[in-house]
């Protein structure tokens, strides 16, 4: 590997550059009881406000025993709030990844950028399952939401 395709792998590996501020929950994880082995979720939710003063949230996501079409839904929501009310949210449907290899990780899903007045700024998530073959229909496991900006 060169040493410019070298440091732009480093570069983007970092959570934002120095003149972003960002905000972000501690990892968390939940068991879900899917067949054979459960299926193990983890997850961390974050608010960003760029150079600009635009701000948006994400969550990230990764996941260990998935595999064998384990659920019939997986779907990731995370929002953008100011003092609880939204300004922006994203879906992404982590399904076809989850039911399709037993571990994997770095996703992540972002709101789109956008102008909100400073303070009581955060970034909140939830997961919608359902477990195949269970006959239970939809569950929702909604992660804590970031410290404010």
């Amino acid at each position: 590997m060169s040493a410019v395709a070298l440091t732009v792998v480093i570069g983007l590996a970092g959570p934002a550059s120095a003149s972003d501020e960002y905000r972000c929950t501690a990892y968390q994880h939940t068991e879900l009881p899917t067949s054979g082995f459960n299926t193990d979720i983890t997850s961390r939710v974050c608010v960003w406000r760029n150079f600009s003063g635009k701000v948006r949230a994400s969550a990230t996501f990764s996941w260990q025993e998935g595999g064998s079409g384990k659920f019939n839904k997986l779907l990731l929501s995370t929002r953008l709030e100011k003092n609880d009310v939204m300004k922006a949210s994203a879906v992404c449907n982590y399904k076809n990844a989850v039911n399709s290899n037993e571990a994997g990780g770095g996703y992540v899903c972002w709101t789109p950028w956008t102008s909100v007045p400073a303070g009581g700024i955060t970034g909140d998530a939830g997961l919608v399952y359902d477990l195949a073959d269970d006959g239970k229909g939809d569950f929702l496991w909604n992660l804590g939401g970031s410290p404010s900006l």
